[in-house]
């Protein structure tokens, strides 16, 4: 894939990107309001019925509380501070795992012993050792990367530009999961230092000095998407936009296997922690919740 080709697929992805998530047109996004709901109570008429004063006096007794809890950056100026916040709230998260979180963990450890028994067989055997095959991949990859920050960045400066908070608010949160992902997946490079698969005819060792700062492990490519595509997933949950979104994440990690870039067991590691750092940025920052359905 050449230069031009790779500029035109990640602008056709900023448009996707931009053209599923805005509900078009412009103002809060349809079947969502914001967690303030101080602005809906002023239009309320001076005597509401019995059922609408309850049903309002409900919504109010929680509102002020969330929307203290789950505040994010207003803007990207104040995307770093609350980068670094999140960092100290993942590094405490083990000290919160419970016995009914194995029924998750179990298996992730299951799989991700079985990709590991089996990453140099697969890149030997399996992934094609075609250089125009897996340098293409390792391109594509790149561009479906940068295309969960460059989407996200552009939906912040749509969503002021056409006043839709919803918007711009999932743009912020997007770019903060990205930047995230991205701290946490260098810091374990820089503790794993696994061989690339391109290295030592894919032996894959771990805490080798061959890896240097190059390290494979965990796939940041694959954490960066999930993390990014996780949150925009839940803040537009329906079923066709979830399913592109995570489908273009998992190509992310599928095209680094196929480059050579990554081993399977990198991929998995790297989409699961990606998942579980979106859901955290999602769930601990986002304003905004479903009318129909009551969801925050």
């Amino acid at each position: 894939m050449n230069h031009w080709s790779a500029a035109v697929l990640l602008r056709v992805t900023l448009i996707g990107f931009c053209l599923f998530a805005s509900g078009l047109p412009f103002g809060n996004a349809q079947g969502m309001e914001p967690e303030d709901s101080s602005s809906i109570s002023e239009e309320l008429p001076d005597a509401p019925s019995a059922m609408r004063q309850e049903s309002s006096s409900q919504h109010a007794s929680h509102t002020p509380d969330l929307a203290k809890e789950r505040k994010g950056p207003s803007n990207m100026f104040g995307l770093p501070k609350q980068i670094i916040q999140d960092q100290i709230g993942f590094f405490k998260s083990p000290a919160a795992i419970r016995t009914r979180d194995l029924k998750w963990i179990i298996p992730v450890a299951a799989a991700t012993g079985a990709a590991l028994a089996s990453d140099t067989y697969t890149m030997r055997n399996v992934v094609s050792r075609d250089k125009d095959v897996t340098n293409m991949s390792a391109r594509v990859s790149d561009v479906m990367r940068y295309s969960f920050l460059g989407g996200p960045t552009l939906m912040v400066f749509l969503g002021r530009a056409g006043k839709n908070e919803h918007f711009h608010s999932a743009g912020l949160l997007g770019m903060e999961a990205f930047g995230d992902a991205y701290l946490v997946s260098t810091l374990f490079k820089f503790t794993s230092y696994r061989e690339r698969p391109f290295l030592n005819d894919a032996r894959g060792h771990f805490f080798s000095a061959d890896a240097g700062a190059n390290s494979s492990f965990p796939s940041g490519h694959s954490m960066t998407a999930f993390a990014a595509a996780t949150v925009l997933a839940e803040e537009y949950p329906t079923f066709w936009k979830q399913a592109a979104l995570y489908s273009l994440a998992t190509g992310v990690g599928v095209t680094r296997i196929i480059g050579e870039r990554h081993f399977p067991s990198d991929v998995l590691i790297g989409s699961v922690g990606g998942w579980m750092i979106g859901h955290y940025v999602h769930k601990v920052h986002h304003r905004y919740r479903d009318l129909d359905t009551g969801k925050h």
